[in-house]
C-alpha cells in the first residue's frame, strides 16, 4: 500500500519543518524512537504540501525533504487546499496533516498493516497526544468511532492529524471536504461517512501529536459560528437530547477504559531540538484538556 498525505500550508515554515520530518522518517528503516516504533519497515509515501503561496521560505523548507511535492497557489481556505491535495495524490491511503502537527514513530506502518488485515474498514481513527508549542504534554485524547447524534451536538470526539481512509471514499464526490465550511468540513465529512454507512474503526494506539498553540482553528468567533451553525442543523429532538448523547459518550469512554491514567511516552520533533525526535516520559495521562473543556464531552 501508498499514502497519499496532504499537507495544507500558510506562512507557517517552521511549524512545516517539523511536520515534514515526522513523515519523512516513516520511509525509512530507522524511523522513530523508544519502543513505540514496532515493525520499522519502511513504507510508501507521496507527501502533497499545498501552499498559500507563502513565498521562498516554505519553498526552502520543502527542497529539504526530496519525498515532498509542493504546489504554491492561492485556494479557498483549508478544506479546498486538503481537497487539491488529495486530488493530486494516487496513494491507496488518504490522509491529511497540518503544519503544527506530527506523526509518531511508526504510525504510517501500523496504519498500513491495520488496513491490510481489515479489508473491509474504509475509515480509521487512531489516538493522539496533545502538547503545547514547546512539546510539552498537556493531554491524551483516546478516541471512539464517531455517532452521528453525539457529532452534530457535540464536539467531533477524533482528530484529523490521526484520521486515515482507502482512496475509493473519494470515487464519490462527497469523500471531498465541502469548502464552505472553513473551521468544521471535517466534522461535516464525518457526518457524511456516517450517512454513506462508511466502515469505520479506531486502531488503538497513539499515531499523531497535535500541538496547542493557542492560534488553532476552531477556537476563534468564527468557528464558534460555524459549531452553533452545525448544530443547528440537527433536528430539534437531536439538540433537545444534548446531556443524552454527551453521557453516552462518557459511558462508552469508561467502557472501553479511556479514562485511565497509565504513564507514556512520545518522540516528537520539537523547535529546540528539530533534526532529532526528542522524548518526553508523563508518569500519569489525563484526558483532561484544561481550557478546552468542550473536547471531553
Amino acid at each position: 500500500m501508498t499514502f497519499s498525505i496532504v499537507t495544507p500550508s500558510f506562512r507557517q515554515p517552521e511549524w512545516l519543518r517539523l511536520c515534514l520530518r515526522s513523515v519523512a522518517d516513516q520511509m525509512t528503516s530507522a524511523a522513530g524512537a523508544g519502543d513505540q516504533s514496532g515493525d520499522d519497515a519502511p513504507v510508501i509515501v507521496d507527501h502533497v504540501v499545498q501552499d498559500a503561496c507563502s513565498g521562498e521560505a516554505v519553498r526552502g523548507v520543502c527542497a529539504e525533504f526530496p519525498n515532498v511535492r509542493l504546489f504554491q497557489e492561492h485556494d479557498g481556505g483549508m478544506y479546498d487546499a486538503v481537497n487539491r491535495g488529495w486530488r493530486r495524490g494516487t496513494g491507496d491511503i488518504c490522509a491529511y496533516l497540518n503544519c503544527d502537527e506530527q506523526y509518531l514513530p511508526g504510525t504510517l506502518t501500523a496504519v498500513e498493516a491495520y488496513f491490510q488485515q481489515h479489508p473491509d474498514v474504509d475509515l480509521l481513527f487512531g489516538d493522539v497526544i496533545v502538547v503545547d508549542a514547546t512539546g510539552q504534554y498537556i493531554c491524551s485524547r483516546r478516541v471512539l468511532t464517531p455517532l452521528k447524534h453525539h457529532t452534530q451536538v457535540c464536539q467531533l470526539n477524533t482528530f484529523t492529524a490521526a484520521m486515515f481512509f482507502r482512496r475509493r471514499l473519494l470515487e464519490d464526490p462527497t469523500g471531498f471536504f465541502d469548502t464552505k465550511w472553513r473551521n468544521y468540513g471535517d466534522a461535516v465529512w464525518v457526518l457524511k461517512m456516517i450517512e454513506r454507512g462508511v466502515k469505520m474503526a479506531v486502531l488503538r494506539q497513539y499515531l499523531s501529536v497535535f500541538t496547542d498553540t493557542g492560534a488553532n482553528m476552531n477556537l476563534n468567533e468564527e468557528g464558534r459560528r460555524e459549531f452553533d451553525n452545525l448544530r443547528l442543523a440537527a433536528a430539534p429532538w437531536v439538540r433537545a437530547l444534548a446531556p443524552l448523547w454527551v453521557a453516552h459518550h462518557r459511558v462508552r469512554r469508561l467502557v472501553h477504559g479511556l479514562y485511565e491514567r497509565s504513564p507514556l511516552e512520545y518522540c516528537i520533533y520539537t523547535s529546540a531540538a528539530p533534526k532529532k525526535r526528542a522524548c518526553f516520559e508523563v508518569e500519569k495521562s489525563t484526558p483532561i484538556w484544561r481550557d478546552r473543556l468542550a473536547w471531553t464531552r
